[in-house]
């Protein structure tokens, strides 16, 4: 996956914590998945959670198609601490579009919550915690 450090993360990158980036950003480019992938693992986990808890009154939107546009990019999550060796509170968020049966959904989510993955309550958390912004088809 290509992860890029943007001119943003630059600002707040303390001195100690740019190899760190760097080194995260290496490891990435090995890893098989793409950042297209990933949103889709969490683009799944966004239907699960609007179809299993209407309290929530997510939009139905349908299934996801296709990855329409997808990145990666350093960031901070205070949630985190030493994903990687010494990487303090850095982490991988995630953003793109995704086309649906019956819409589009933006959404962005940090690496380590879309890895966490598995059950409803981590579901519910990477929902809780990501960026959704879905747009429904007009008829």
């Amino acid at each position: 996956m290509k992860v890029q450090i943007t001119k943003d993360a630059k600002q707040w990158l303390t001195l100690a914590e740019a190899p760190v980036a760097r080194q995260i950003v290496m490891e990435m480019k090995a890893d098989e998945m793409s950042a297209a992938d990933w949103l889709k693992m969490a683009a799944n986990a966004y239907v699960a959670v609007s179809h299993e808890c209407p309290a929530w009154k997510l939009p139905d939107i349908g299934w996801p198609e296709k990855v329409l546009e997808a990145s990666a990019k350093i960031a901070g999550n205070q949630r985190v601490n030493d994903i990687w060796q010494n990487s303090g509170r850095l982490d991988i968020w995630i953003e793109g579009v995704v086309k649906f049966t019956r819409g589009y959904l933006e959404i962005g989510a940090y690496y380590t919550d879309i890895i966490s993955l598995g059950n409803d309550e981590t579901r519910d958390n990477l929902v809780r915690r990501s960026y959704t912004r879905a747009f429904a088809e007009c008829k």
